[in-house]
């Protein structure tokens, strides 16, 4: 693997790492919407009265789904950071989460925000980083490839 090729990969990891945390930041607003109406606070809520159709008219699983996606982005960041190769399954999870809801709750007449766009393409720019540097090798992988490459020119 060539120099450039590892730095390439090695912003490729930044990236999809930004992806993720962006990712996080609608599921986390959801969340707290959905609270503020099940606590009878909708004129906290930027949507005021409109809010509580929103919640009116909203499938169950389109509900649910915020709570679901949140904890499974958070642990694409921690899989991130340690290299695991359960990475790509877990944000294709939350990425297929993410489709059922937002086709679901697209029935929904009241539910008119445009996050929904925003968020595929964030899921497709980091699926395309997720195959296009399918390996993300760990801090011993690289270590021993710097030994390996350092024997190499001691010949």
């Amino acid at each position: 693997m060539t120099q450039s090729h590892r730095s390439l990969q090695a912003h490729a990891r930044t990236a999809f790492a930004v992806i993720c945390a962006l990712l996080l930041i609608a599921p986390l607003f959801f969340i707290s919407q959905i609270i503020l109406g099940a606590l009878g606070l909708p004129e906290i809520s930027p949507f005021g009265a409109e809010g509580r159709n929103i919640l009116a008219h909203t499938p169950v699983f389109s509900l649910v789904a915020p709570f679901l996606r949140a904890p499974l982005i958070g642990l694409v960041l921690i899989l991130l950071l340690r290299r695991s190769n359960w990475t790509a399954v877990v944000f294709m999870i939350a990425t297929l989460i993410h489709l059922v809801s937002w086709i679901i709750i697209l029935g929904n007449a009241y539910f008119t925000l445009p996050t929904g766009y925003l968020t595929l393409a964030l899921e497709a720019a980091g699926i395309y980083l997720l195959f296009r540097y399918p390996h993300w090798p760990g801090p011993r992988a690289e270590a021993a490839a710097r030994a390996s490459a350092v024997s190499v020119s001691d010949r």
